[in-house]
């Protein structure tokens, strides 16, 4: 995994940079950061690490966390909705209760996971 690779993948997918695709040092970790470390010579070992270990099969907890982190990103994100349609379960729901179902890993925390982990797969497969 290079940084030009990386880069990019920015530069093709500009809505998907901030993503978090991957935790280094307990820190959940967009293509953009990860970008931003490398170029700093920061945490390169353990981002290219996290990387290569993110494509092959991330642990569960690791997706629960960065699925987390997102929607808390987006939750303080400038003209992101605060209200979200999931469906088929709730027609519009905050993201405050977006982040109580994640936490609870519940059927709809499940459901999210799940759409979040497509997602996840197909940032790692570009970068």
């Amino acid at each position: 995994m290079s940084l030009e690779s990386l880069q990019n993948y920015i530069q093709r997918n500009p809505g998907l940079a901030d993503v978090p695709i991957v935790i280094v040092n307990g820190i959940a970790l967009s293509p953009r950061q990860c970008v931003f470390y490398l170029k700093k010579g920061e945490m390169v070992q353990e981002i290219t690490s996290a990387l290569q270990a993110a494509k092959i099969d991330p642990p569960e907890d690791e997706e629960w966390k960065l699925l987390e982190a997102y929607y808390a990103r987006k939750s303080v994100t400038p003209g992101f909705p605060s209200v979200i349609s999931i469906p088929p379960y709730i027609i519009n729901m905050p993201i405050s209760e977006i982040l109580k179902h994640i936490r609870a890993r519940d059927e709809i925390g499940r459901f999210l996971l799940k759409s979040q982990i497509g997602l996840m797969e197909e940032i790692r497969k570009g970068v």
